[in-house]
């Protein structure tokens, strides 16, 4: 019996991040497990966007929609990675306990705003969740065009909240931390199942 798209894509983001801490120093794993990557269900409890798993099952309710309506569904995938100069920096760098406690501080803070602020751009049927660390993905019932627009004002957001976390760390031993901004956007098409969606807009 195949395994539900809800559950295929749990499996997958757990798959992700053990292998993102697999490839990086334990105090870069500490980082990621300290950034509150927890929902109780309905919603991420740091961000208060949608939970993962309400936000697989509302897009797959939107895709069954979609199809027999042959109505516009897109989705938007935004938020940060480090860059590889970052990373190599980071892998050789000697951080304190007190200096990792102060990165995880001034990346939540950058979820939280970017959060909020996301959430007052969308529109009242556009819904947002937290699917990574530092990533969020938005559901929109339009086309690609009026995507286009979202995802202009959704980069301007990104890189100014990126702007002010970089000069929160002038001073600090990770003032060199350089945070890249990522957008990705695609509109649905006719007969693509859950996972084939979530997958074409993931970093």
């Amino acid at each position: 019996m195949r395994e539900s798209p809800r559950i295929f894509m749990e499996k997958f983001w757990r798959y992700a991040i053990r292998c993102y801490m697999a490839l990086h120093p334990a105090w870069i794993a500490e980082i990621f497990h300290g950034l509150d990557f927890k929902n109780n269900g309905e919603s991420d409890l740091a961000t208060g966007t949608l939970a993962p798993i309400k936000f697989y099952e509302l897009t797959q309710r939107e895709l069954n929609y979609a199809n027999r309506a042959n109505s516009p569904l897109t989705m938007i995938s935004i938020g940060y990675t480090f860059n590889k100069e970052t990373l190599l920096w980071l892998e050789y760098s000697d951080i304190s306990k007190t200096e990792i406690e102060f990165l995880i501080s001034e990346i939540l803070d950058l979820i939280i705003s970017v959060a909020a602020k996301v959430s007052k751009t969308l529109r009242s049927n556009e819904v947002v969740a937290r699917l990574g660390v530092i990533t969020f993905a938005i559901l929109i019932r339009d086309d690609a065009t009026a995507a286009k627009i979202l995802t202009a004002r959704l980069l301007s957001i990104l890189e100014a909240s990126r702007d002010e976390f970089a000069n929160n760390l002038i001073g600090s031993a990770f003032e060199l931390m350089q945070l890249e901004v990522n957008v990705l956007c695609n509109s649905y098409k006719a007969n693509t199942n859950l996972a084939q969606f979530l997958s074409s807009v993931n970093f």
